[in-house]
């Protein structure tokens, strides 16, 4: 007994003491191994966006197989981001793992674990801030006068300015990294260390709508040395010294340069875009629009002379940030749009065909089915055998027989089935490659846990159906979920409760899908022209769309071309409702069959996104790809990732939405005539009450005050002697007349009153002085009294070569 006794307070003080020896594990690495780890930009991120940590390990032990873990917990459950490592003897990495943390977190923990055991951990702080904000990045040797870019005003509602200033070794090798800052700067730093991978995503964060600056002075060649020649306005080559910057002011709108000089400017070969200000015949500031956004090249070191001493410096970076630079009234300041998208995907997920309701037919058909049972051939065998007073029993049975039956054939056909529901978006850029975000949905027919792999290197992270972005950002399970990065990624833990659905999503590449040629050109008042599929994959329900108006194309095999032909009236665009609507509306006339209201969701929430009217600022143009310019959208019925499920061969529906921009070119000589909206134009000055309507920054809302609009003639068109103005004016209500409009005069400085303005066509036959030398044109509207409803503005030339 004794012996017993003694044998269980070994026992017991064995397991007290187990908690102390896994702690003091947990405590420090073991022996030979460090590791050192960090979140990149300081841990400043936006609301729902990807956070790159980047950790730093060494190992001069024995072998290890490792996984970093990243835990994000919230009310519904666990999500933890991981990274396998592996980590022979005597190595030396470092390593990224991409994290979404909480709009409430400010603490991560980072864990080093080998199998079941935890190796080292390390708490990292984040600093969370709204969508609103307005960040900006800095890679620079240090901030100088750059530092005054905080105290700028932007147009819109208030927007906190961030400031970040980091090294260039920070700069991730994958756009999602990069989607919390709405501008970077680089000035006076060596980019020839930049990977290719860490230029194809500065570059695809550009086209994404992203604002680029590249600074000069003595340090211009150098900054330039390592960034891709598509991202550069001017290639410097060669340094000049001048000794008074004039024009300077003039672009900023402020008093003179009384900076001594003298400066250091970098000239060099002009590449493709427009030039901002010229001082004689050197070029100050070059913009190139790139996609969705721009990169402006300014010759100037932008942390010296004379930004550090010069009155006018707020007044400067205000000037160049300010283009696009308001933040969308529509979205909310503390949710990205990511977050947005991802939780209406949720609900088109559950979408599914198979899911469908038993037709009217069917069920009145079983009906009929059951009283006839039920009734006449019970009634007629009892009766045969004169034993109709055992109706009371036939017929409990034969309910009780038939429900199971009917319950039986149904989970024979459906409720057995482990189903997969995709639905993918894909935007195919200029040289054959796509970024795919892939939304994706695991219905099971019994409570369960999974595990999936998904191909590609794609970034996994789960889907919030509520879009709640102070909820949980974990898949809610009341489990843990795991997203493993790399190739293949994998999905551990992914709990499914019985006939439920459970989503997530990935965010990756499809680098060899192929491109859609485009041959389009404006002749009159019509666009016509080509589109040949080289994607190798049949595109069905292709449509081409320029703002609010479309052509249906039909389908488009692989290796095939079709003819297009797009009438392109003077007015204003239709106001009613916005394209996924009508799209469907003129096929679908009554109630949308479930496959025509998941594309028409689907097609809702990545084109329109709360826009309501015509979208005048495009850039259909050649050389450029941006996703609101001329655009070709169509529907495949498959795309990656193509994910396994362990153990299991789930049935698959995949819904594709294809979209990409083609060009558009003009002729080469003779008259030239652009109908209005086809000259790129947006919002660039907001009324004192009122603000801009949709997400496009092309339709404006007045209550008082002044609104301007600022129209790009396209490259292609600047030799283009305009000798005609066409200026239309569209609400979607409330006004009968239009607010009093004045068009800016160049050469006189000067804003020209319109004479009775009005809804429609305003031809302006004299258009001397109306169109700037670099192909600027300027309409304002002026109101006292706002009358309800959104005004649109729209702009078109006609001219000769």
């Amino acid at each position: 007994m004794r012996r017993k006794c003694l044998l269980g307070a070994m026992i017991i003080a064995l397991l007290t003491m187990l908690p102390a020896w896994t702690d003091a594990a947990a405590d420090g690495p073991p022996p030979g191994l460090k590791i050192e780890a960090g979140a990149a930009f300081d841990g400043y991120f936006k609301y729902g966006e990807w956070l790159p940590l980047w950790v730093h390990l060494e190992n001069t032990g024995p072998d290890l197989q490792t996984e970093l873990r990243v835990r994000v917990t919230g009310s519904g459950g666990a999500t933890t981001f991981a990274a396998p490592v592996l980590l022979p003897t005597g190595s030396r990495k470092r390593v990224p793992i991409y994290v979404l943390p909480n709009n409430f977190s400010h603490e991560l923990e980072l864990e080093l674990v080998s199998g079941s055991k935890v190796l080292a951990g390390q708490k990292i702080p984040v600093e969370p801030r709204a969508n609103h904000s307005y960040f900006v990045g800095l890679i620079a040797p240090e901030r100088g006068a750059l530092a005054l870019i905080q105290n700028v005003s932007l147009p819109g509602q208030e927007r906190p300015k961030e400031l970040v200033h980091f090294s260039l070794n920070d700069l991730p090798e994958r756009t999602e990294g990069l989607r919390s800052f709405d501008c970077l700067i680089l000035n006076d730093v060596d980019t020839s260390p930049l990977t290719p991978e860490q230029g194809a995503a500065l570059e695809a964060w550009v086209r994404q709508g992203g604002r680029l600056i590249i600074g000069g002075g003595a340090g211009a060649v150098r900054t330039a040395a390592g960034l891709p020649e598509s991202l550069l306005p001017l290639a410097p080559r060669d340094l000049i010294e001048v000794d008074e910057l004039p024009e300077l002011a003039d672009f900023a709108g402020a008093e003179a340069v009384r900076v001594p000089g003298p400066f250091i400017v970098a000239g060099g070969e002009l590449l493709e875009g427009r030039t901002l200000i010229i001082q004689g015949n050197l070029p100050l500031a070059r913009e190139r629009a790139v996609g969705s956004g721009h990169v402006d090249f300014m010759a100037l070191d932008l942390s010296a002379s004379p930004f550090d001493a010069w009155a006018g410096t707020i007044a400067f970076w205000e000037q160049l940030l300010s283009p696009g630079a308001a933040y969308p009234d529509w979205l909310p300041p503390d949710m990205s749009s990511r977050q947005m998208k991802s939780g209406q995907m949720a609900y088109a997920l559950s979408m599914l065909p198979s899911l469908d309701l038993p037709s009217i037919r069917g069920l009145g058909l079983l009906l009929a089915l059951y009283v006839i049972l039920v009734g006449p051939v019970n009634y007629f065998l009892l009766r045969r055998r004169n034993r109709l007073h055992r109706a009371w029993i036939t017929i409990p049975l034969i309910t009780v027989a038939f429900s199971a039956g009917a319950f039986g054939l149904g989970y024979a056909l459906r409720g057995s089935d482990l189903i997969l529901s995709k639905i993918a978006v894909v935007q195919v850029g200029p040289d054959g490659a796509a970024e795919v975000s892939s939304y994706m949905g695991l219905f099971s027919p019994a409570r369960q846990s999974y595990e999936i792999d998904v191909p590609g290197a794609s970034l996994l992270a789960p889907l919030n159906p509520g879009y709640n972005p102070w909820g949980p950002s974990a898949v809610n399970t009341g489990g843990e979920t795991v997203f493993v990065q790399g190739e293949p990624g994998r999905v551990r833990g992914l709990a499914v409760n019985q006939w439920s659905m459970q989503t997530f999503m990935t965010e990756g590449l499809w680098p060899d899908l192929g491109r859609i040629a485009g041959d389009m050109q404006v002749k009159g008042d019509a666009l016509s022209g080509t589109v040949r599929n080289e994607t190798g994959r049949r595109l069905t329900d292709v449509v081409i769309v320029l703002g609010n108006r479309f052509v249906r194309l039909g389908d488009l095999p692989p290796g095939k071309e079709l003819p297009v032909t797009m009438e392109l009236p003077e007015l204003v665009s239709e106001l009613n409702g916005p394209l996924s609507w009508r799209l469907f509306r003129d096929n679908n006339p009554g109630i949308p069959s479930r496959e025509a209201e998941l594309k028409r969701t689907v097609l809702e929430n990545v084109l329109d996104q709360g826009r309501y009217g015509p979208v005048s600022s495009i850039a259909p143009w050649s050389g450029s790809d941006a996703p609101q310019g001329l655009l070709l959208i169509a529907w495949l019925d498959e795309a990656p990732p193509d994910v396994q499920v362990a153990g299991r061969r789930p049935i698959q529906h995949t819904t594709a939405l294809l979209y990409t921009s083609l060009s558009l070119h003009l002729p080469a000589e003779g008259d030239v005539s652009l109908p209005p909206g086809l000259v790129p134009g947006r919002l660039v000055q907001m009324p004192f009450e009122g603000g801009p309507c949709g997400a496009d920054m092309s339709a404006v809302y007045i209550g008082r005050g002044e609104a301007v609009f600022e129209f790009q003639l396209p490259q292609e068109v600047q030799d283009v002697q305009v000798k005609e103005l066409k200026l239309v004016i569209g609400t979607d209500g409330g006004w009968g007349l239009p607010p009093d409009t004045a068009i800016y005069n160049w050469d006189k400085e000067t804003w020209v009153e319109i004479d009775g303005p009005i809804l429609g066509v305003n031809v302006f036959s004299d258009a001397a002085g109306l169109v700037s030398e670099d192909g600027l044109a300027r309409v304002r509207l002026s109101s006292e009294g706002g009358r309800g409803g959104c005004l649109y503005v729209e702009l078109g030339l006609e001219g000769v070569r």
